[in-house]
Order: structure tokens, then C-alpha cells, then sequence
């Protein structure tokens, strides 16, 4: 077990926890005008919640689980240039740059 896994997996932990949350207000908002001239305060307070959850789960997954797993593969992989992004494999088959890296590039494909 490296030192990171407990940490890894209590961010994994948050973003489900979140993510859950983040579903309930999500469906509350589904069912609210878009016009905010036409919202009352609960109904604006709801937006606010789901903006909100939308934000902490994005800031977990972006800043802390990002770093944490670029910190655990650098471990791993020692002082290698490590470059990290985020692409779908149809942008890979037309871009030239992603065709001729992706041959040599260690690829995570699921999280």
C-alpha cells in the first residue's frame, strides 16, 4: 500500500459523498424556472445549493484527487516529465499531435 492510497480514497469517498448531493440539488433544480426574475428565494436558494455542491465536487476532483494521483505516479515513475490531459480517444485519432504521442504515452483510462 503506498502512502497516498488512504488519502486517495477518502477524496474517492468525498466525490461520491458529493456527487450524491450534488444529484439531489440537481434534481430540485430541474424543476425550477430559468428566468430569476420569476424565482422566489427558496427557489433561488436551491440554485445557489447546486452551484455550490457543483463547485466543491469540481474543486475536490480537480485540485486535491489530481494532485494526489500526480504525486503517487511521480513516486512511481521517479523524476520522468510527467504531463497530464484529459482527451477522448476520437479527438486522439484526429489530432497529429495526440497520434504521435499516444503510441508512447502510459495512458490511464479509468480512474
Amino acid at each position: 500500500m503506498s502512502s497516498n492510497e488512504p488519502i486517495l480514497e477518502n477524496f474517492r469517498k468525498q466525490i461520491f459523498k458529493g456527487i450524491e448531493h450534488l444529484v439531489h440539488s440537481y434534481q430540485k433544480v430541474l424543476k425550477l424556472d430559468c428566468d430569476v426574475e420569476k424565482l422566489n428565494t427558496n427557489d433561488l436558494e436551491s440554485w445557489e445549493s447546486f452551484v455550490a455542491r457543483f463547485a466543491r465536487v469540481s474543486d475536490i476532483f480537480l485540485s486535491k484527487l489530481k494532485n494526489a494521483l500526480l504525486s503517487e505516479f511521480k513516486k512511481r515513475m521517479g523524476d520522468r516529465k510527467i504531463d497530464f490531459s484529459v482527451f477522448s480517444f476520437e479527438q486522439a485519432i484526429q489530432d497529429t499531435f495526440y497520434k504521435e504521442i499516444l503510441p508512447k504515452s502510459i495512458l490511464l483510462k479509468k480512474w
